[in-house]
């Protein structure tokens, strides 16, 4: 296998960006803890790495923006030279495909504790994060109340900018989509301990929350008991509202 290094080496720089950001996340990593090849054999490939981090197919550079601190944290790209191409992530906290700038948002404070952006730097962008908190899309629209609280912790919006908003998280806790109803629960007694919806309005929505409980998907039962502990705790369900399912 040591023999066809060379061959493995090619594909960090192959010109199919689709190959080569597989090649960087699932080759480079083993092959380096197997020995096969050295970290001074992908460094030396590293430019075709940070090329991509501006890739104009943007999947391709969300994709490679979400793992680039794994990168740095094994010494094959520095923190210095991903700010270098911040700018190539700010640009996806404004892009106008929703699916790619909510994922972005998700990315946000992770990359901001690595000092790569500043809080100053996501705050002017803000105003696109707001507007994924109405989206019409259910699914899209809780995966980004599910960043709400992290945001609010680091001061990038306001419990007020969230407040001004919470009828549309209301409605994803009777969405029709179990999976979006699910994560919207889930993330109720967040959104309470800052605020944001009170005890009463999530009571007001409970008898989705107990329609969950007996639901056939079985990834959505998984968690859907320790939801439930949660309610019961902060006084939305009663024990015997979970009993039996």
């Amino acid at each position: 296998v040591i023999e066809k290094k060379e061959y493995f080496k090619d594909l960090l720089s192959s010109e199919d960006e689709n190959i080569r950001i597989s090649a960087w996340y699932h080759i480079v990593t083993k092959l380096i803890d197997r020995g096969i090849i050295s970290k001074e054999d992908v460094i030396e490939k590293k430019e075709y790495l940070k090329e991509m981090l501006g890739s104009e197919n943007y999947e391709i550079r969300l994709d490679l923006w979400n793992k680039v601190t794994k990168l740095i944290d094994e010494g094959i790209i520095s923190n210095e030279e991903v700010i270098e191409r911040k700018e190539y992530f700010k640009d996806l906290l404004s892009l106008e495909y929703d699916d790619i700038r909510t994922i972005a948002w998700n990315m946000v404070t992770k990359l901001i504790v690595r000092g790569i952006i500043s809080n100053e730097e996501v705050i002017e962008k803000k105003e696109y994060f707001k507007d994924l908190l109405s989206l019409e899309y259910d699914h899209i629209r809780s995966f980004a109340w599910g960043t709400v609280t992290d945001l609010i912790d680091r001061g990038i919006i306001s419990n007020k900018e969230a407040i001004d908003k919470k009828e549309y998280f209301k409605e994803l806790l009777s969405s029709e989509d179990y999976y979006t109803r699910r994560n919207a629960w889930n993330i109720v007694t967040d959104l309470i301990d800052r605020g944001i919806i009170s005890n009463e309005e999530a009571k007001d929505k409970k008898e989705y929350f107990i329609k969950l409980l007996s639901s056939e998907y079985p990834t959505i039962t998984y968690i859907i008991q320790e939801i439930a502990s949660k309610l019961i705790k902060y006084g939305i369900l009663n024990k015997e509202e979970s009993k039996g399912y």
